[in-house]
């Protein structure tokens, strides 16, 4: 089930432009209006001190989204919907060559829990944005990051070892 729930969140996550990504222990979340859009050039030449910050800004990031997360299943089941049937039939609308077969009652259902789920996923955004700017980034900069992350072997690269120097200096600390 906890599989299920995370390709129902991914899927959700990603039709809203906030997609997770994992990364060994990390995971790094974006917020892009028109994330699937090509960039012409993307930024590497991050600083050690913009990589720590967006580091930071992502760890607040990912605590927004698990929230959201807690926040959609609730609303799902307040609709009385089982999250799997949920993602069955999102997963459907989403693939043209894919039926969801679902009774009327049952399209109503959905509907019903995915306006809610969308209202959800909105606050959660301008939450995102929130959360960012808190720890000290720029939106703005934390997207570049972000792009430079996904599409940059050496950006991914920077950020892993940031991150597993941060772990062993919490592990020694303990």
């Amino acid at each position: 089930m906890k599989t299920m729930k995370r390709k129902f969140f991914a899927l959700l996550f990603g039709v809203l432009g906030v997609a997770a990504i994992g990364a060994s222990n990390l995971s790094y979340a974006q917020t892009l209006p028109g994330a699937g859009q090509q960039q012409q050039q993307v930024q590497t030449d991050f600083s050690e001190e913009e990589l720590k910050t967006f580091i930071q800004a992502n760890k607040s990031v990912v605590e927004v989204q698990q929230q959201a997360e807690q926040k959609m299943i609730q609303v799902i089941e307040e609709e009385n919907m089982d999250i799997n049937r949920f993602n069955e039939i999102a997963t459907a609308q989403q693939d043209p060559n894919q039926e969801a077969d679902a009774t009327a009652d049952e399209m109503a259902t959905f509907n019903q829990a995915a306006q809610k789920v969308m209202e959800v996923q909105r606050e959660t955004q301008s939450e995102i944005a929130e959360a960012i700017e808190s720890e000290g980034m720029q939106f703005n900069e934390y997207r570049q990051i972000m792009m430079a992350y996904q599409s940059s072997p050496e950006v991914q690269e920077k950020i892993t070892k940031l991150v597993q120097e941060d772990q062993n200096k919490d592990q020694s600390q303990n």
